[in-house]
């Protein structure tokens, strides 16, 4: 028997047919992005420190409230009609694109500092690949549930969003110095996703895939390359091509956006 809560997330697990790459649900994402950044583009010259924290408190609000949506979504089940929930440790929150769930409220708390200026290098640099990357090609992320595939589009989108808010404003420095800041989180989240995927295979339920940032030990990746080297090289070729590949991304965003204020000035 379904009490009031239960109808609750009963509703908000309303259906969709499963969007595809370039459908209209893509395309409409996209046009939301792009369309924003270009909003922040044009009015660059307003943003200042204290419109950027608020921007930042804005988007981890929503963050925060569409991630405890998917994961009660996601732990919600039936049997013979009667609701009951269990937790879905698959789904657990600290995939690479997770990471601003965590990242964005922590610099809205700390709003200066060293520690603040060294998220806002990551937000600007590495997540910008990661939400761009599936903004473009949103493999494995969309579902049936409208909820869900709203939220994943707004985390993604707002990564890309976030990050060229970051750069056009020069709230961070367009330089090796900012990549090498942003380096200091992306191998911190990595050793900690890695951590967790440990851990999980010594005492979680063997019966369940858990594999943070796809970089198990354990479990094939599901990234082509790292998926191919899976069994074939030692584990250590699979995190240096992993970090390999975002800093290499992250020298073009960072060269990219620099070009993009040079030719903005002429």
């Amino acid at each position: 028997m379904m009490n009031s809560f239960d109808k609750f997330l009963h509703l908000l697990e309303a259906s969709m047919p499963e969007p595809t790459f370039l459908g209209w649900f893509h395309l409409f994402c996209l046009t939301i992005m792009f369309g924003s950044c270009f909003f922040i583009y044009k009015n660059k010259e307003t943003l200042n420190k204290e419109k950027i924290n608020k921007i930042l408190f804005l988007i981890g609000i929503a963050l925060i409230i569409g991630e405890t949506y998917k994961q009660l979504i996601n732990s919600f089940n039936y049997n013979d009609g009667n609701p009951y929930y269990e937790y879905n440790w698959t789904r657990f929150p600290f995939q690479f694109c997770s990471t601003p769930i965590y990242l964005i409220p922590l610099a809205v708390i700390l709003k200066k500092g060293k520690i603040y200026d060294t998220i806002l290098c990551f937000l600007a640099t590495f997540s910008v690949f990661g939400g761009l990357s599936v903004m473009i090609y949103p493999t494995n992320v969309f579902g049936t549930t409208i909820g869900t595939n709203i939220y994943t589009m707004l985390l993604h989108a707002s990564m890309v969003f976030v990050g060229f808010t970051l750069l056009i404003s020069k709230s961070v420095e367009l330089n090796y110095k900012t990549i090498k800041k942003g380096s200091i989180i992306f191998i911190i989240i990595l050793i900690i996703a890695l951590i967790l995927n440990i851990s999980y295979h010594f005492i979680g339920d063997s019966s369940n895939s858990f594999n943070m940032f796809y970089i198990s030990p354990y479990e094939k990746s599901t990234f082509p390359v790292l998926g191919w080297m899976h069994n074939k090289l030692p584990y250590i070729f699979i995190l240096l091509t992993y970090f390999g590949v975002f800093l290499l991304a992250t020298c073009v965003i960072m060269f990219s956006a620099k070009r993009c204020l040079i030719k903005s000035k002429k």
